[in-house]
């Protein structure tokens, strides 16, 4: 659905921000003048967070708002497009559909640490760029992006005094370096304050440690233990940069920041020592009991683990990180690459980087033993959580010898997971990478050619799709078990129910259900029987609706979704085919509530759309409309069957073309894109109940007087500081207004109130 007008979610400031003012409008001078704007800096010395106050401070002034795409924890070149679509709000996001969405767009994109992606990240700048006219980049990186056009501009420390000479309390409480501290250590004591007897020691530290803010946030965490002037004392015994020669701005930077993490480390007992290093392991982040079971042994002690976590997160090594139903842990970049580097010399990099790894093998088997159930929600939530370790396990089995095959395994395991997230591109890098590092004779070669096989037919490569067809079945043949066998006749009945040629399928996918009941795979075991059932519809809908049936019963009493809604979906179009249209609205809006509990854009866009043609038939144009754009947005791959599959771009014509014609091309358009723009649960809310929200279908009367004029206002194209000074009320006012007349309008974001303005006085 549409893009929020900003997006938080990992854009979260958990600490209060300090100063930056001079370089927050000097970020701003140069986003006004040029389209990328890139901070560069050393490690630590503030980007992130003078990215984001930029951001927040001029995401008003970009009518599609602003989107944060944090990198750090992304390892491989190629899935940069993928992380920016799905920061995007964009389902099954592919270089084409980000370019595609971005084009109509006005926003900013913040791109966060950059520098171990530099060519992706200069190639996709440039493309963005050259591609689109509204959107604007900004980015943070150790180094440039050297691309055409792009403006650096290099983020120093924080403003520390120059001198000694008058030195006081109220002298030098204005520099930036100094009120980090101090707000800081209340963090930790509150009763802090800068008195005479403490501002020289607090003075002499901030310039020892060069202004870096994240050195300075490490030492005020001492603050509760020793004074100032110890803290200072102790800083000074290290002699790592702060006793180096003076060879550059940021590397005394670099070396003042080394030389507190190294204070900061040996300040941590050795279990903390420890366990700082073993966990950096983790990208992203991770909760106590994968601690436990990663990290534990060899000197730690898993009982051990949660005082060393609590020691860690009191030292401010580790970020506690709140979610709704558990804590969860980071480190910061910084302090991460710090730990991996006391792995490596400790010799244990490769001994927990294994031990990661299988630790993430046994959640893929998990995954795949209780995925077909009633924790579906909960599976996607945690593994939506652990997908950065996901990647980079997957990574490291692609890289040893003997761990290809677990990388081919929990490919194919994790293939639901995939789909749901709408991650299908991911999907078929990472099973191809695995096939092609894998030896022949891997154990899970045949599942792995099998799931890369349909990969290639849903994304309309048909050549591609029937030679991994022939592979899987060639191997299988070889191989000569049941399970192998049941696996070529998954791939070949899923590609011949795609190529809407599945006549004689039904036996094999028949007899293949059976092997993978008898194996405990449930997933594959209902793939075979709906794909049966759906080879069956054409030649015999009353059979092929009943086989539906029990599929969907099966699902209901394991409250099950994900297979539910792909079944609902298909008894939906065989109720079409005996011409039973109120039963197959039924189903279609069945389905689509079964996919909106996984947030499954690809089955809950077929039900939309089924939607949509069943209102075009029965001369619901308006709503026929709707529908049509709703399901555009919510899985807009142009390359997927779910707009070039035969059945569903024959369904898709003909919904359009009735709609089209009966409401007239102005109408149909303006409707068509009301649809695209409804955010996701008002388009549920409305093929459900065939009325909009009360907030949306009374929006007018809803709205005050003010509220009006802001409306008008931003329809005009003002910014709320614009608003602000119009009304003589404050910006902060104004913002309150314009969230609230988004909530009662149910819209996403300024372009859309924009178009509803229009489409008011239009009406009216």
């Amino acid at each position: 659905m549409s893009t929020g007008h900003f997006r938080p979610a990992h854009a979260a400031e958990l600490t209060s921000y300090v100063g930056r003012e001079r370089e927050t409008v000097e970020a701003r001078r140069l986003l006004s003048a040029s389209r990328l704007v890139t901070l560069t800096g050393s490690g630590g010395v503030g980007k992130t967070r003078l990215a984001l106050r930029v951001m927040r401070e001029v995401a008003d002034d970009f009518a599609d708002g602003a989107v944060f795409v944090p990198l750090a924890e992304l390892g491989e070149p190629a899935l940069l497009t993928n992380t920016v679509g799905a920061e995007l709000g964009l389902p099954e996001p592919t270089e084409q559909t980000v370019l595609d969405h971005l084009r109509s767009r006005n926003l900013l994109m913040v791109l966060d640490n950059c520098e171990h992606l530099i060519a992706a990240c200069a190639k996709f700048v440039h493309l963005i760029v050259t591609s689109t006219e509204k959107v604007t980049l900004l980015a943070t990186s150790r180094q440039s992006l050297d691309s055409a056009g792009e403006r650096v501009m290099t983020v120093p420390g924080l403003s520390v005094p120059a001198d000694d000479i008058g030195i006081s309390p109220e002298n030098v409480g204005g520099y930036d370096a100094v009120r980090l501290f101090v707000d800081r250590a209340r963090e930790v004591w509150p009763s802090f304050q800068l008195t005479a007897e403490n501002t020289a020691a607090v003075v002499r530290l901030n310039r020892q440690l060069e202004g870096v803010p994240l050195a300075i946030e490490l030492a005020a965490a001492r603050i509760r233990a020793l004074s100032p002037e110890q803290i200072a004392e102790r800083l000074q015994q290290h002699p790592v940069g702060l006793l180096a020669a003076k060879t550059g701005a940021v590397v005394e930077r670099q070396q003042s920041l080394r030389a507190t993490i190294d204070w900061s480390y040996a300040l941590c007992s050795p279990g903390e020592q420890s366990l700082w290093a073993r966990v950096s392991v983790f990208v992203g982040s991770f909760d106590l009991p994968t601690a436990e079971h990663v990290c534990a042994g060899n000197g730690i002690d898993a009982a051990d683990i949660l005082d060393l976590v609590d020691g860690l997160v009191g030292k401010s090594v580790l970020i506690r990180v709140e979610q709704a139903d558990r804590v969860r842990y980071r480190l910061l970049e910084t302090l991460r690459e710090y730990g991996i580097e006391r792995l490596e010399q400790a010799g244990e990099l490769v001994r927990l980087q294994r031990r990661h790894q299988g630790w993430l093998a046994e959640l893929a088997d998990s995954f795949a033993a209780d995925w077909v159930g009633p924790d579906q929600v909960a599976w996607v939530r945690r593994l939506r959580g652990e997908h950065a370790n996901l990647r980079a396990a997957m990574m490291f089995c692609l890289q040893q010898p003997d761990t290809a095959n677990l990388a081919l395994r929990m490919t194919w395991q994790l293939r639901d997971y995939f789909a749901v997230r709408g991650f299908d591109t991911e999907l078929g890098i990472w099973i191809n990478r695995a096939l092609a590092a894998a030896p022949p004779d891997a154990p899970d070669r045949v599942p792995g050619l099998a799931v890369s096989a349909i990969f290639a037919a849903v994304h309309n490569k048909p050549d591609v799709a029937a030679y991994l067809v022939d592979q899987v079945c060639r191997l299988a043949t070889r191989r000569g078990d049941d399970l192998s066998g049941a696996w070529a006749a998954w791939a070949r009945t899923i590609f011949a129910v795609i190529q809407n040629d599945a006549a004689g399928v039904v036996p094999d996918a028949t007899e293949a259900a059976e092997v993978f009941g008898r194996h405990g795979l449930l997933g594959p075991r209902l793939t075979m029987l709906g794909s049966a059932a759906s080879a069956t519809i054409m030649s015999d809908p009353t059979a092929g609706r009943a086989g539906l049936a029990e599929i969907i019963e099966f699902c209901a009493q394991r409250h099950e979704y994900y297979q539910r809604s792909a079944a609902l979906m298909l008894l939906a179009r065989a109720n079409v085919v005996l011409g039973d249209l109120a039963d197959a609205e039924r189903a279609a809006i069945d389905g689509l509530e079964a996919a909106a509990k996984l947030d499954n854009a690809f089955f809950g866009s077929l039900c939309l759309e089924t939607l949509a043609w069943l209102a075009s038939v029965t001369d619901r144009h308006e709503r026929a409309a709707l529908l049509l754009g709703a399901g555009e947005s919510m899985y807009s791959d142009e390359g997927s069957l779910a707009r070039h599959g035969r059945l569903d771009a024959t369904w898709h014509r003909k919904g359009t073309d009735r709609a089209r014609k009966a409401l007239g091309e102005a109408t149909f358009e303006n409707a068509l894109r009301r649809g695209r723009e409804l955010p996701l649960a008002v388009a549920i809310h409305y093929a459900v109940h065939d009325e909009l929200p009360r907030e949306s279908t009374d929006a007018q009367n809803s709205l005050t007087k003010r509220e009006v004029e802001i409306a008008d206002l931003v329809a005009e194209g003002l910014t709320n500081r614009d608003i602000a000074a119009r009304l003589t009320i404050s910006i902060r006012t104004v913002d309150t207004h314009v969230n609230r007349i988004l909530h009662k309008l149910g819209l996403a974001n300024r372009a859309s109130l924009a178009a509803w303005v229009a489409d008011r006085r239009t009406s009216s």
